[in-house]
């Protein structure tokens, strides 16, 4: 068996695939492992997951998670989520997580950086009115950064602290930061009908 086979490349007709066709849509965004997309796509079955990830290795456990426990509301999209992100169908994401992004903290690499203003914009139109972004970093300078980049948005801040309770505990990268003292940084945000 091709451990690819259930995986999309990046590609406008490829990446049809991934969009549902009736249903609500969410979206991860640099999945790592796939451990909390492949949760959450097993306790929410009613909505459809798509799970990005640019690293093949990840996107084989991925896709290994993904058969094993029969997750049928679930696409694997292989690629960088700004390569995807121009395919995504308009206006119709219910929700976006992006846990844990690189934040690229030396000057020099800033333009790697997911998060950015012009990412913010590109996102608004992409997700439907009263959908809802949501993003985890342990990093602080990111964390100003990121709220930098929703200011003036068509994004309001909507923090909600129970939020914490659906990554926390499935995240690599949660329980990593938490065993070495890390703070936590948790945003929620609500697109509005501006814009």
């Amino acid at each position: 068996m091709d451990e690819f086979e259930d995986v999309i490349r990046v590609s406008e007709a490829n990446l049809a695939e991934a969009w549902p066709q009736q249903g609500s849509l969410c979206i991860e965004c640099g999945s790592g492992n796939g451990l909390w997309v492949a949760d959450q796509a097993t306790k929410r079955p009613l909505e459809h997951w798509v799970a990005i990830e640019k690293k093949g290795q990840r996107v084989r456990k991925i896709a290994r998670k993904k058969r094993n426990q029969q997750l049928h509301n679930l696409s694997i999209v292989w690629g960088k989520v700004e390569d995807t992100l121009p395919f995504w169908p308009t206006a119709a994401v219910k929700e976006v997580h992006i846990l844990f992004p690189d934040p690229w903290p030396k000057g020099r690499h800033a333009e790697n950086r997911l998060i950015t203003p012009e990412f913010v914009q590109a996102l608004s139109e992409k997700v439907q009115t009263e959908g809802e972004v949501h993003i985890v970093t342990d990093d602080e300078d990111y964390r100003d950064r990121i709220e930098h980049a929703f200011e003036g948005s068509a994004f309001q801040f909507t923090y909600d602290s129970a939020y914490q309770v659906g990554w926390e505990g499935v995240s690599t990268f949660c329980e990593l930061w938490k065993k070495l003292g890390k703070s936590i940084y948790s945003f929620s945000y609500k697109r509005d009908s501006r814009g």
